[in-house]
């Protein structure tokens, strides 16, 4: 709800170091393909809008630790 609620604006995704596994899957495929499923559809939609995320942990220890994503770290980090 909340990307398609964010159509032609910003989502701010707060805390993004405490998404699960299966949250931080279906969060890298929207970035990647730039399309979502909403819940309660089965219809994808295309994702129209910008992502800015913040977290107080360390997402780089993280990854090394396996509880975060690297390659979601990578698509969010900029690099």
């Amino acid at each position: 709800g909340y990307l398609e609620a964010a159509a032609g604006g910003t989502l701010f995704i707060d805390d993004i170091g405490e998404l699960d596994g299966e949250q931080q899957r279906k969060l890298l495929r929207a970035l990647q393909s730039k399309r979502f499923t909403p819940v309660g559809s089965t219809e994808e939609r295309e994702m129209r809008a910008r992502i800015i995320v913040a977290t107080s942990k360390n997402l780089e220890q993280a990854c090394d630790d396996g509880a975060f994503r690297h390659d979601l770290y990578f698509r969010i980090s900029g690099h």
